[in-house]
């Protein structure tokens, strides 16, 4: 469902990311887990990372959230009361096993998603 409703999104991201090559970037959202997590899954896909390890990378998530959520409300930033139902629910590996079915099923892989998104490869393969 993210992945369909900020598929752009998600394409411009990894275009900014193409466009610095050999520089060091840095990307993130709120928590660290749904943006985040699908922008890293397209990324960790696209340069060929079984779907165990891309489960095993976005996992890592979870051992952080309630800490994140804990400095969030420490500082003051409560979690809005129109965060979606994506983001009130824990890390979870159906989550990803999802999105990469849906990666696989629908777009036919990372590449062809980002192509259909408008990043020509030559944004993102190195030559």
């Amino acid at each position: 469902m993210l992945l369909e409703r900020s598929a752009p999104a998600f394409c411009q991201a990894v275009g900014v990311l193409a466009a610095n090559p050999g520089r060091n970037v840095l990307f993130h959202c709120r928590l660290g887990k749904d943006r985040t997590g699908v922008v890293s899954a397209v990324l960790l896909k696209l340069f060929g990372v079984s779907d165990s390890d891309v489960i095993t990378d976005y996992m890592y998530s979870s051992a952080f959230e309630a800490q994140a959520r804990g400095r969030l409300a420490k500082v003051g930033i409560a979690p809005p009361e129109n965060e979606s139902r994506v983001a009130r629910e824990p890390t979870s590996p159906q989550a990803i096993e999802a999105l990469l079915t849906a990666l696989r099923e629908r777009y036919g892989g990372a590449r062809q998603c980002l192509e259909g998104g408008g990043v020509p490869d030559s944004r993102w393969v190195r030559r």
